[in-house]
């Protein structure tokens, strides 16, 4: 019997995952500030560094993927999901730092 299965009506993406809390996880980028990248943590790639998918500030879809060093991500926004990420840069904190 396979535990890790997401179940059918579950976006996999959304999960929490048991193996980094960090992963599945959405956020924006801050540089100077301001909102830099908006994506999805998708992988730990190592011990210090995680791949992500970015995404599109026009349409949400993805763009290409990143590697970033955890310590650079510190100051990151992180948000369980897609929805959350998209409020706060509509209306939340985000909002306030859009550049």
């Amino acid at each position: 019997m396979n535990t890790n299965a997401t179940p059918a009506n579950q976006d996999p993406k959304e999960t929490h995952s048991d193996v980094d809390p960090l992963l599945g996880k959405y956020f924006h980028t801050l540089l100077n500030g301001r909102v830099n990248h908006q994506g999805q943590i998708v992988n730990k790639v190592d011990a210090n560094h995680y791949l992500v998918d970015l995404l599109s500030f026009l349409t949400g879809e993805y763009s290409c993927q990143r590697v970033f060093a955890a310590s650079d991500m510190k100051d990151w926004l992180i948000y369980k999901t897609q929805a959350e990420m998209v409020y706060s840069f509509d209306q939340g904190v985000a909002s306030r730092l859009r550049p």
